[in-house]
């Protein structure tokens, strides 16, 4: 019997998740834990609740823009949607909220498949170089280890190096497609450089895009916004429980290994890799291990249940269920 990539993924997702939450918790004082996640000022934790809801409205905003060149879209389906994707990612596996928004935005509004995923593709880039600009901020005022500071230059220098791509791609596709192939994808198994190939055209679909007119400058501002936005969560929440290692800078790290962290492959909604990130954050920061597991499990709890009540609001509104709407999609995308 032959195992797909995506059953591939799903075995692989679950055994890590597991993994990565025992690293994560081991040696934890759930009782010391649990005492501060109760003390915590909750009024704080509402005030992060609604830096989440707005977060992810800044992103259907973005995304309103990505498109506008494709078609003007309502901003309000753009929200639903955007809350409904990610909801789905809390929930089913393989990050299945994706498929789902590719889906309703094309079922809604006909706007072809490689659009779609163009501006999705478009919209984890731009993240990718908001974090990582945003991280700069974090090593000019805090002291780190040696090890610390070459693993961020290596980002720094892949962030370089994307922008230099990315630059290329917009304005000489061609040659930097070539150059790619000679450099890189000459090199790989040709099921695998077939398979990049076909990302990197739909890729520079969602280039095209941002050519026109003011959409690439405000659309990389609208991402260096959304995850400024995205940091004040955590900011909230360690407010909400008194803990004073955490600055803003700081939330900032903890946002950015957070970020890196659930890219690796794992259960829905990132559980156990999103805690392994936190954490070890957190003991970046001089914080203890009960603390920083009791405010990494305070912050994810407030996003998942955050996203899934929103989402659940919008999903009614679609009068549709989640399982259906996944199969729907994964039948047509």
């Amino acid at each position: 019997m032959t195992i797909s990539k995506k059953q591939i993924t799903l075995l692989l997702g679950i055994p890590l998740s597991i993994f990565f939450l025992w690293i994560a918790l081991m040696d934890v004082d759930f009782v010391k834990a649990f005492s501060l996640i109760k003390k915590a000022d909750y009024r704080f934790i509402i005030l992060a609740a609604a830096v989440v809801v707005f977060d992810f409205s800044m992103r259907a905003l973005r995304w309103r823009i990505l498109l506008a060149p494709i078609k003007l879209i309502k901003y309000i389906e753009l929200v639903s949607n955007v809350f409904i994707g990610f909801m789905a990612n809390n929930v089913l596996p393989l990050r299945a909220g994706e498929v789902i928004r590719v889906f309703l935005i094309g079922q809604k509004e006909q706007i072809s498949k490689t659009s779609a995923i163009g501006t999705i593709v478009i919209e984890r880039m731009l993240d990718i170089f908001a974090i990582l600009s945003l991280s700069i901020i974090v090593f000019i005022s805090h002291p780190f280890p040696d090890s610390i500071k070459r693993l961020w230059f290596i980002f720094l220098s892949i962030l370089i190096l994307l922008i230099i791509v990315l630059y290329g791609l917009m304005y000489s596709k061609e040659k930097t497609l070539y150059l790619l192939n000679r450099i890189i994808l000459r090199f790989l198994p040709k099921t695998l450089e077939r398979k990049i190939e076909n990302l990197i055209h739909e890729f520079v679909d969602g280039l095209e895009i941002l050519k026109k007119g003011h959409h690439l400058l405000l659309s990389v501002v609208m991402s260096l916004g959304i995850w400024s936005i995205n940091a004040l969560a955590f900011y909230f929440v360690a407010k909400g429980m008194g803990i004073e290692q955490i600055t803003y800078t700081g939330s900032i790290l903890v946002m950015t290994l957070v970020a890196l962290g659930i890219s690796i492959p794992s259960s829905p909604g990132f559980i156990g890799v999103y805690e392994a990130a936190g954490i070890g954050a957190c003991l970046l920061l001089g914080m203890g291990k009960s603390q920083g597991a009791a405010f990494i499990l305070l912050i994810h709890a407030v996003q998942i249940l955050t996203i899934l009540a929103v989402g659940m609001f919008f999903l009614t509104r679609e009068h549709i269920s989640l399982i259906q709407l996944e199969k729907e999609a994964k039948s047509r995308v």
